[in-house]
């Protein structure tokens, strides 16, 4: 679609950048008095800044009726792209060539898997807030979309399945993830090994399918896409739970997997069928590659993984 509006240069000079900031609180505030109070500007200031975005994109943008907020579909696409743009404006004019964790008060915003969180993040975040107690950690919740959906909400690191990395954004390995069978300690039926006939005739549990497809590939997987699947959670901390006292079987990573086998009654059965091992990774943006703060929180990564016994020796290897 043609645009006769000029080149983007024409485009900035016309358009006061100040109204950027005035475009992110409107599509995120419930009301045009809570943006204003957002960005510091009086109820009339923000009608001004409103209609002249409305002219600049010949779009309503947002429409107030009843007390309630509508955002038009220009409105919808825009939220997204312009949290993007103030995040890494936010960081162009926090860039700094050191960065000392003791004295930071920046946000970092990471998005990971449910069992990432429960197991990785829940001994690296402590480590980073010894390191740094002004640091702020938001965890979203994960998006099995895309990774570019995340950086969208703006995260600035996403740990992810290797089904799920982009190859043109910068990726660092971090380690892969092996499966296993768990069950409740007194099974009625299962041994200390399981065969494929015992695994398909049993009664399992397991995560939302999308969850567990960009998790496992269970599409790829004959094995898991034949079980008999009776329960599923969206909840990876109700597996152990659901597993605890009944005779479900549940597959999951196996570092979680002998995390609560060591402190619930359930117990872990090597897989009868090979589960190729996932490769877990970490990507940013673009515009973070090369900040000191990430490359200090990928480092307490790697001691993380270290103290899980997870370390892979492709760690460092940079992916393009």
């Amino acid at each position: 679609m043609s645009d006769d509006r000029g080149p983007p240069q024409q485009i900035l000079r016309r358009l006061n950048l100040n109204l950027l900031y005035a475009l992110a609180a409107i599509l995120r505030a419930p009301t045009l008095t809570e943006a204003g109070r957002m960005i510091a500007l009086s109820q009339p200031a923000m009608s001004m800044a409103l209609r002249r975005l409305r002219e600049n994109f010949d779009d309503p943008l947002v429409v107030y009726r009843h007390g309630e907020r509508r955002l038009t579909a220009l409105g919808e696409a825009l939220r997204p792209r312009i949290m993007r743009i103030m995040r890494e404006a936010g960081d162009v004019l926090d860039l700094r060539l050191d960065f000392d964790p003791a004295t930071t008060s920046r946000m970092i915003v990471i998005a990971a898997p449910q069992e990432i969180e429960l197991m990785l993040l829940r001994t690296t975040i402590p480590s980073l807030l010894r390191q740094a107690p002004g640091l702020r950690v938001e965890l979203v919740p994960f998006n099995y979309s895309s990774v570019e959906a995340l950086f969208e909400r703006g995260v600035d690191l996403a740990i992810l399945p290797g089904r799920m990395v982009n190859p043109t954004l910068p990726v660092r390995l971090l380690f892969e993830m092996s499966h296993t069978a768990m069950v409740c300690r007194d099974h009625p039926s299962l041994g200390d090994r399981m065969t494929v006939e015992q695994y398909l005739n049993g009664r399992h549990v397991a995560l939302s399918e999308d969850m567990e497809d960009g998790n496992m590939g269970i599409h790829d997987h004959p094995l898991l896409a034949r079980r008999n699947v009776l329960v599923r959670t969206s909840m990876y901390a109700m597996l152990p739970a659901l597993v605890e006292r009944t005779d479900l079987i549940a597959t999951v990573a196996s570092w979680s997997g002998q995390y609560y086998a060591s402190t619930m009654p359930i117990r872990l059965i090597t897989m009868p069928g090979e589960l190729s091992p996932m490769p877990v990774a970490a990507q940013w943006p673009v515009h973070l590659d090369g900040a000191p703060y990430l490359e200090w929180v990928l480092d307490a990564l790697k001691t993380g993984i270290e103290w899980h016994g997870l370390l892979s020796d492709r760690f460092d290897h940079q992916c393009g």
